[in-house]
This record gives C-alpha cells, sequence and structure tokens, in this order.
C-alpha cells in the first residue's frame, strides 16, 4: 500500500481522537426509564451561563393526578461577562415531556459559567404509587461554590455532584425523558441527562485565574 495513504490514515485517526476529546458526565442513575434524546452543543466558543426548567406541579391531595414533575431542561448559552449574560444568547435543550411550564430562568453570576451539576430524585419504588423520577437541578457555576437550584418540584434526595474538571466548562445536553405512556399507566418524563465538558482555551484559562502566562496551574 501507498505510504502515502498510510500517512493520511494515520492523521485521520489523529483527528478523529481529538474531536472526540470533551468529556460527557452522566447523572448517577436512580431511575432508568425512558429514551435518550439527541446530544445539543452550544456554539463553538459560548458557554452554558443559565438554565430553565419544565415542570409539571405535584398535586399531592390528588390522587387522580398522575405527576410527572421535571418535564424538561434548557441550557443558555453565551459568552460571560462582568456585567451578566452576555448577548447574543443561543438556547439548547433535548427531548421534553408533554407536561407542564418553563418557568424562570436562572443565571451565573457575573463571568460565571456552569461547570457541574446535581439531579434531585425519587427512587423507583415496588408500590403501585404515582413515580415522579427527576424533581429538579442545581447547577455549579464558576464564580461561586454553591449550586444554584432550580425551580422544580421538591420530592427525592439529590444525587452526588458531576463536575467538569477545573480546566472545562459545560457545553452541552441530551436529556432521558420516557414518552406519554397511556391513561392507565404512570409517567415520569425526565429521568436523567448527560453533559459535555469542554476544554478551555490557553487565553481562558489565563483570563480566570487557572493557570498563569507560563502554562502552570495558578
Amino acid at each position: 500500500m501507498d505510504c502515502k495513504f498510510l500517512f493520511l490514515g494515520f492523521l485521520c485517526c489523529i483527528a478523529l481522537q481529538f474531536a472526540s476529546a470533551n468529556d460527557v458526565l452522566t447523572s448517577p442513575i436512580v431511575t432508568n426509564w425512558g429514551v435518550w434524546g439527541a446530544f445539543q452543543h452550544c456554539p463553538a466558543g459560548t458557554k452554558v451561563i443559565g438554565f430553565q426548567l419544565k415542570t409539571e406541579p405535584w398535586d399531592a391531595w390528588d390522587v387522580v393526578i398522575d405527576d410527572s414533575c421535571l418535564n424538561g431542561i434548557k441550557f443558555y448559552c453565551g459568552h460571560p461577562s462582568s456585567s451578566g449574560p452576555g448577548a447574543p444568547v443561543d438556547v439548547i435543550t433535548s427531548s421534553e415531556g408533554n407536561w407542564g411550564k418553563w418557568g424562570q430562568i436562572f443565571w451565573c453570576d457575573g463571568r460565571g459559567f456552569a461547570r457541574g451539576f446535581m439531579l434531585r430524585s425519587v427512587e423507583a419504588t415496588t408500590a403501585n404509587v404515582d413515580e415522579s423520577a427527576t424533581n429538579n437541578i442545581r447547577i455549579l457555576c464558576s464564580e461561586g461554590t454553591q449550586f444554584i437550584e432550580g425551580d422544580g418540584e421538591r420530592w427525592g434526595e439529590w444525587t452526588s455532584p458531576r463536575i467538569c474538571q477545573e480546566t472545562q466548562y459545560i457545553c452541552g445536553l441530551q436529556t432521558q425523558v420516557e414518552p406519554p405512556q397511556g391513561i392507565s399507566t404512570d409517567d415520569t418524563a425526565l429521568n436523567n441527562i448527560r453533559v459535555e465538558c469542554c476544554d478551555m482555551t490557553k487565553e481562558e484559562l489565563v483570563s480566570y485565574g487557572i493557570v498563569n502566562s507560563t502554562n502552570k496551574l495558578a
């Protein structure tokens, strides 16, 4: 075989390795119903700086209503600035359930961007009860040590956090959503999420004080 073709093949393999170098974080599996939607990604160079939840309110007093709680998540991608969310802002999402309404938009402070998350989920039971799976989400922003909690429901326990590496930021989203199960079968809507962690540029690492100008961790 011509050495030129071997060399081109070698270069293609290297390119594929670099193209798939971003990390993907999956939420701890508490429930596992539904189908994974398409992965959506922030435009190149932008970061997740805000989020919004689609929630069906829990009605504990109505035993007839099938409560699904968290149905969808939107991530807002932009360029962080010292004065708040940058413009323009692009919105990414993935699969979403059929129920509920979109709530408040929560933003990272200042130059902050999303780099981690936790889900609030209800464990599956063997009893004939109304399952709701994931109820809420918390996002960890870079400009602080506290998670920003969304306006989802209050049921279940918080999972352990999933956090990108110090030199990365959240740049993509994929959701696992159970499709409608019909009148006589329980619905849970959103069950799990995956986020993509993208690498910061050298200039960004220096700007945020993560490394100094000599490429050493600050």
